[in-house]
């Protein structure tokens, strides 16, 4: 919902998120940054960064408008790799894509 706080800069959390409806701000709350905040939206991945290393959070993420996101943990990792291996593969190339998006901009 409006205003919900879904990660924490500096927390370590046990899952990534699919925006499937509304709009998240990304807050980097950096004293060091003067960048401003991000906002993702529709088909964007959050958190996927620090649960697939086990790092903590680089940013807040607050729903700015109401949300619906499909939380995705370990358990449903491991349960869709072993239940359909190619569409775990292809889920990983589309992370591993995200991330390497993000790396370059």
């Amino acid at each position: 919902k409006w205003g919900e706080t879904i990660t924490v800069k500096g927390e370590k959390h046990d899952s990534m998120f699919f925006i499937l409806t509304g709009w998240v701000e990304i807050q980097f709350l950096d004293k060091r940054s003067n960048s401003s905040p991000l906002r993702m939206g529709e088909r964007s991945v959050l958190g996927e960064m620090g649960f697939l290393s086990g790092k903590s959070a680089v940013a807040t993420a607050v729903a700015v408008s109401p949300v619906t996101a499909l939380e995705v943990d370990r358990a449903a990792l491991d349960k869709l790799e072993a239940n359909d291996p190619q569409a775990a593969a292809e889920f990983s190339d589309y992370i591993a894509n995200t991330i390497d998006t993000r790396l370059q901009s």
